[in-house]
């Protein structure tokens, strides 16, 4: 039997980590060990619980989060980031996928149909699903 992917949801919309959170959990085989809602708490979060995954809106309070991705890098470097957006400024995929992230996901209705491959992606051959 294989771990659960350990996964901390980082965005200031508390609607939107309930519905990730909900779908993590029917999907199995995923723990959501941490939230934030702000830039900070996101990097604090990360750094302390370590987890197998980072799913974290680009632009939350307390920062430019692809600078949060850098901090995260240095912080907790083993832990794989999948961004979640709604803002599709020029050049901010870009941005996020040289500052680290695996995948940069648009918020749309059909997000939580991408949401679980980007994870297990981003988490690759460690943890086998």
């Amino acid at each position: 039997m294989t771990a659960d992917v350990r996964v901390v949801l980082a965005d200031d919309n508390v609607d939107l980590r309930d519905i990730v959170r909900l779908n993590l959990e029917l999907a199995g085989g995923f723990d959501v060990v941490g939230e934030a809602g702000d830039a900070i708490t996101t990097i604090d979060l990360t750094e302390a619980l370590r987890p197998d995954v980072l799913l974290v809106d680009l632009f939350m309070p307390g920062g430019d989060n692809v600078d949060v991705l850098g901090e995260v890098r240095r912080q907790a470097p083993g832990v794989g980031v999948v961004v979640l957006t709604g803002w599709l400024g020029e050049g901010q995929r870009e941005r996020a996928l040289a500052g680290g992230a695996s995948d940069y996901l648009e918020k749309r209705p059909e997000l939580m149909a991408s949401v679980i491959p980007a994870i297990r992606a981003a988490v690759g051959a460690r943890v086998e699903l």
